[in-house]
């Protein structure tokens, strides 16, 4: 069974799951990162993650959205994407074909320096095979 854990927001405040989006809120830029953390992943000969990042309001500033995939303390892929409104990022990483167990993590941090109320950072479709 995985364990999620959610830093730097709260189920229901800054983070959220509806249907096949996930759905983070940044803090201010000062303060770092959200993330969601799911821990032992099951891979079975993955070798791709894919889907959409979108900004869903048009008052919102630009979010940066990382995505990292760890085993056993090493990082399989880690990449980044700045995304603005209007403007989502399809995104396809490969990585080697990988079995077991595996740490995902999703981060969404402001790419300015200002706090923005409407940056909600929406992981759409996310896919692994």
């Amino acid at each position: 069974m995985s364990a999620t854990t959610v830093l730097g927001g709260r189920r229901g405040h800054e983070f959220y799951i509806d249907g096949d989006e996930i759905i983070l809120h940044p803090p201010e830029r000062t303060k770092g990162y959200a993330a969601i953390v799911i821990e032992d992943m099951s891979l079975d000969l993955c070798s791709e993650l894919w889907g959409r990042l979108t900004l869903a309001h048009e008052g919102a500033a630009p979010v940066i959205f990382g995505i990292e995939i760890r085993q056993l303390g090493t990082a399989i892929i880690s990449a980044t994407f700045t995304v603005a409104h209007g403007h989502p990022v399809d995104i396809r990483l490969r990585f080697p074909p990988t079995t077991g167990l595996a740490r995902l993590e999703l981060r969404t941090e402001m790419a300015l320096r200002n706090s923005n109320d409407f940056a909600w950072a929406t992981f759409t479709g996310l896919t692994m095979g």
